[in-house]
C-alpha cells in the first residue's frame, strides 16, 4: 500500500503488486574452521584440507574452487573442479601451500557456485598464518674418533719356556 499526498493537499492510498526476488547464498558448512595453524616455517609445505556439507533443503551446483597465495606458492590444488551437492552431501577440498618467507601468509579460497537465477556466484574465505624464517640447522663439527689401541695378547712366557726345554716348541 502506497499513500502520498496529492498537490491539491489532499491524500490518496494505492495498493500495488509487487513480486521480489530474494536470492540467498548456499547454506554450507566448511570444516575446519581455520585449516592453517597460526605459524609456519618459510620453505615447509603445508596441506590445506576442508570439508563442505550441504546444510540446505535443495541441492547446489558446485562448480570450482580456486585457491591463491600471498607470501606462499600454491604447489597443488590451484583450481580444483567441484560437483553439485545434494542435502547432506559434502565433498573434500585439498591443496597444499608453502609460504616463501618470513612474514604473513594469506591464503584465499573462492568455492563458485550457481545461484538460483542461474549465474554464476562465490563463497571467498581468507586464512592467515605467520611465518617464521627457514630454522637454521646447527651442525656440530665432526671430530674423527681416534683409533683405540688394540691389547697386544699377553704372552705365556713360562709356558714357552717349559715347552722349549722339553724340546717341543721355540
Amino acid at each position: 500500500t502506497l499513500q502520498y499526498v496529492l498537490p491539491d493537499s489532499s491524500s490518496k492510498q494505492e495498493t500495488l503488486n509487487l513480486s521480489l526476488v530474494v536470492i540467498s547464498p548456499p547454506r554450507l558448512r566448511i570444516n575446519p574452521p581455520n585449516p592453517l595453524p597460526e605459524t609456519m616455517n618459510a620453505g615447509e609445505p603445508m596441506s590445506i584440507a576442508l570439508e563442505i556439507i550441504n546444510l540446505g533443503k535443495n541441492r547446489i551446483d558446485l562448480t570450482e574452487a580456486t585457491v591463491t597465495a600471498v607470501n606462499g606458492d600454491v604447489l597443488e590444488g590451484a583450481t580444483i573442479q567441484l560437483e553439485a551437492l545434494a542435502t547432506d552431501e559434502d565433498t573434500s577440498l585439498m591443496a597444499v601451500v608453502m609460504p616463501l618467507e618470513e612474514g604473513t601468509l594469506e591464503v584465499s579460497i573462492s568455492i563458485g557456485y550457481i545461484n538460483d537465477l542461474g549465474q554464476t556466484e562465490a563463497i571467498d574465505l581468507r586464512y592467515s598464518a605467520e611465518v617464521m624464517p627457514i630454522p637454521e640447522i646447527i651442525e656440530e663439527p665432526y671430530i674423527p674418533e681416534e683409533p683405540q689401541p688394540t691389547a697386544e695378547p699377553e704372552v705365556d712366557w713360562f709356558g714357552r719356556f717349559v715347552m722349549a726345554f722339553v724340546g717341543l716348541g721355540s
